[in-house]
């Protein structure tokens, strides 16, 4: 097989002219990218594509959102909705969520790990620097302070030990998830001929049953 024939064998197939004029029409309509997707059942950078390559001097835009979607992106924003979910509520791809906010709405609190929750200070990450090193996992932590790792490892990345908590972490992970996989709790009663005393009594594997929490 020659080289040429490899390489148009290996090219993306063009698109129809049937679904390259249906883009135009669409887009002459004023509809959005989201809706031209779901209407052709085409990706967004395959409009892209079509609208650039085959239709350069289309019309271009200027968008203009009415005020009682801005708000309405505003409030979705404040009670804490992620931008996928908004995108999910709206219609509006996330680009489009974060673009509206990001003009519309600059004053808002930013999101990410460089502006974590209010509610985390620094006697906070020492706390978790504490857990941290007896061998709990960051995603473990996350789950107590109800926020994403990321903002778990911000937190900790900031503690001027961080290098010795890792290495006590690696340390200590393995007895701590063993510990966590073999803790049971009983109630009252008798098994083998062993009494139990009862709700909130431990034991562990491996340790001649029962051993008692202390």
């Amino acid at each position: 097989m020659l080289i040429s024939e490899i390489r148009v064998e290996g090219r993306r197939p063009p698109f129809s002219s049937d679904i390259i004029a249906k883009v135009k029409s669409i887009w002459d309509e004023n509809k959005e990218y989201l809706e031209i997707c779901n209407i052709l059942n085409l990706k967004k950078h395959q409009v892209d594509r079509i609208l650039k390559t085959y239709y350069p001097d289309r019309k271009k835009r200027v968008v203009v959102h009415s005020p009682k979607d801005i708000a309405y992106l505003k409030q979705l924003h404040d009670d804490g909705t992620s931008y996928k979910e908004i995108s999910e509520l709206t219609g509006y791809t996330k680009d489009i969520v974060y673009s509206i906010l990001a003009r519309y709405y600059p004053e808002r609190e930013k999101r990410g790990i460089y502006s974590p929750p209010k509610g985390i200070q620094m006697n906070d990450a020492i706390r978790m620097g504490n857990r941290y090193s007896t061998g709990q996992g960051i995603r473990t932590i996350a789950k107590d302070y109800n926020v994403n790792p990321t903002v778990i490892y911000y937190w900790l990345k900031k503690l001027p030990n961080f290098n010795d908590l890792r290495n006590n972490y690696l340390a200590n992970r393995d007895s701590y998830k063993k510990e966590q996989s073999t803790t049971k709790i009983h109630r009252a009663g008798t098994m083998d001929n062993k009494k139990s005393k009862g709700p909130q009594t431990k034991h562990t594997q491996g340790v001649n049953w029962p051993k008692y929490g202390e």
